[in-house]
């Protein structure tokens, strides 16, 4: 269940932005920041919080947390980051419009846009976090 919705959103960006490279946490688990591919998208499951349970705990509604980090990188001027700071800011707005309000076949509701955490930078490579909650529902479909 916690994947499906990571499928959806790095589905729906490979299709909107075809000459990115877009990842997902297991994609990640084997690139080390050298071997980073840019740009590219990195689609990272955050945290879960329950909104509402079945008074028997068989069912609940639950909204979950996911980042859609825009990686770029440029060497140009590693002092500063400027020029990856812009480039990542680019690709941050290029996927934005393809991901508020969009509604993944698995979800209850849309993804909404939310606070992320402070963007990153380290040798020549910003990473710019957009968050997102979705809410989804969870069912025990197995015996008591």
């Amino acid at each position: 269940m916690f994947t499906d919705i990571e499928s959806a959103i790095a589905e729906k960006l490979r299709a909107e932005l075809p000459d990115v490279q877009v990842m997902t946490a297991a994609d990640l688990a084997s690139v080390t920041e050298d071997r980073q591919p840019t740009p590219a998208l990195h689609v990272v499951y955050q945290n879960y919080r329950v909104l509402e349970t079945r008074p028997d705990g068989r069912a609940a509604s639950i909204e979950q947390s996911w980042l859609v980090v825009a990686v770029a990188k440029d060497v140009r001027d590693m002092r500063s980051g400027s020029a990856s700071r812009l480039a990542a800011g680019e690709l941050a707005e290029q996927a934005l419009p393809h991901l508020m309000g969009w509604l993944p076949p698995e979800a209850a509701g849309p993804l909404l846009l939310s606070t992320p955490p402070k963007p990153a930078y380290s040798n020549g490579i910003t990473y710019l976090p957009l968050a997102f909650t979705v809410k989804t529902t969870i069912a025990n479909r197995g015996t008591p």
